[in-house]
């Protein structure tokens, strides 16, 4: 049996959109393969004897439905049965991708770097 596509519904990756996490609608795809987050705080950065600041957890549990083992087949030969699932040997990975813009200026950097428009007020970022 070929290995499916595992489809992306059966998928849920909670995200913690609390503690300065937020997710832009706008950047959400058709597909909801891509989510699109922000921090809204700058972080200090660190040197090679001092680590920079970091966020909060911004997931905090993966789930893989159930509805994954219901896709089988199974073969009788000589008494053995084989079961083999439509979704044996597939992966599931998590890209994350992180960008920085400086903070002077931030309304135009981010709107330069990301083409995205935000506020920045008391140096918290919400988005427009």
């Amino acid at each position: 049996m070929k290995t499916q596509e595992l489809s992306p519904d059966l998928i849920q990756l909670n995200l913690r959109l609390t503690d300065g996490w937020m997710e832009d609608e706008k950047a959400r795809t058709s597909s909801h393969e891509r989510t699109v987050l922000y921090y809204d705080r700058a972080l200090k950065c660190g040197d090679e004897n001092t680590p920079g600041e970091t966020t909060p957890l911004f997931a905090d549990t993966l789930t893989i439905s159930g509805e994954t083992a219901r896709v089988v087949k199974q073969e009788e030969t000589n008494g053995v049965i084989k079961t083999t699932y439509a979704y044996d040997g597939a992966r599931f990975c998590i890209e994350v991708r992180v960008d920085a813009v400086q903070e002077h200026n931030a309304e135009a950097a981010i709107l330069s770097a990301w083409g995205r428009s935000v506020t920045v007020t008391d140096g918290r970022l919400s988005l427009d």
